[in-house]
């Protein structure tokens, strides 16, 4: 009887635990739950948990040396979910120097942007207090009651209009100053890193990037609004409000001017995490963008109209203009150039 030399191949058996683990993160619909895990004794509730906790560790795993790379499925699917918590630093001459300490220190900051930042402040902060102090008051401006109140109206309302959008930057970069924690790069594929940083490293960044912007915003905002309403004529009304909103944005103009390369393209590479408050009252995201929509439509340009048309309305009722006397005394000679009534 001859016996076969013939060597039979023997399939080497699949790792059935290691491919029914991947399965079960990638896909929970097809989770095996019926049946029991021979090679480690637990139940398949037990596998998915465990699974399910890897591969969050793995998400939430700072970058550096050590991390685990995540898969595509894992990337996109972290990256829709987080997509609203992260933000670029504004592109001004406050936004680099917060960026710039947070990733190379604060005496960096100082030495690369602490100049924009004192320029812009200095050049707003002249502009603001020198136009209040050499504008009449109301009961001094002869020509108060000749401007139309429309008119006035319209120009306080789009004077205030345009000063209230740096207030969500101004927000953003107090958040990302005091409570961002971590912060992802395109050079690092969105990997998240740890933001580190004491606190008096973060009162000084909020101080010197933050505080100063709301100083030197809240003067431009009331002189520019008291030169709308005190401007002699209907011209000036006019361009008073082009005129203010070019120095509420110097800090841009020197940024561009005077910024590096290297820190604007960082800047426009890097997102910090914001944390999310809506997560304290655990609200979902659409509830919570379907309230911002509400909010913008029907809570803030209603706001915007009646605080501006209370201004004008309790100013020239304080000074009425319809009195004829007040008329008789406070008459403008025709060299003022008021507008006829």
């Amino acid at each position: 009887m001859a016996v076969s030399n013939a060597v039979v191949p023997i399939s080497k058996p699949k790792p059935q635990a290691e491919t029914h683990m991947t399965r079960v993160s990638s896909d929970p619909e097809h989770s095996p739950r019926g049946h029991p895990d021979h090679h480690h004794g637990q139940q398949p509730w037990a596998m998915d948990k465990h699974t399910e906790n890897h591969h969050k560790h793995k998400h939430n795993h700072p970058a550096g040396e050590g991390a685990q790379q995540a898969t595509p499925e894992e990337k996109e699917e972290t990256d829709d979910f987080d997509e609203d918590a992260w933000a670029h630093c504004a592109e001004n001459a406050y936004g680099a120097f917060i960026h710039v300490a947070h990733q190379s220190g604060l005496f960096a900051a100082l030495m690369k942007c602490g100049p924009m930042v004192m320029a812009s402040v200095l050049i707003q902060s002249t502009f603001s207090y020198e136009l209040w102090r050499h504008l009449p008051t109301i009961n001094d401006a002869v020509c108060f009651c000749y401007i139309p109140p429309d008119l006035q109206f319209s120009a306080v309302c789009v004077f205030v209009t345009l000063m209230l959008n740096n207030v969500p930057n101004m927000a953003r970069e107090s958040a990302i100053s005091v409570i961002s924690k971590e912060f992802i790069t395109e050079a690092t594929e969105h990997q998240r890193h740890n933001l580190y940083g004491n606190g008096f490293k973060r009162f000084a960044i909020f101080f010197f990037a933050v505080f100063t912007e709301m100083v030197t915003w809240s003067g431009i905002m009331y002189s520019g609004v008291l030169f709308i309403l005190t401007a002699p004529s209907v011209d000036l009304v006019i361009r008073s409000t082009v005129a203010i909103m070019f120095v509420q944005n110097v800090d841009e103009i020197i940024f561009d001017s005077c910024c590096s390369n290297d820190i604007k393209q960082d800047l426009q590479t890097t997102q910090y995490h914001l944390f999310d408050w809506g997560s304290l009252i655990k609200m979902k995201k659409t509830t919570s963008g379907e309230i911002n929509r509400l909010y913008g439509l029907f809570v803030h340009l209603p706001v915007l109209f009646i605080i501006s048309a209370g201004v004008v309305h309790v100013l020239r009722a304080e000074y009425p203009c319809e009195d004829s006397e007040w008329f008789i005394k406070r008459n403008p000679p025709p060299e003022l150039g008021c507008p006829d009534t």
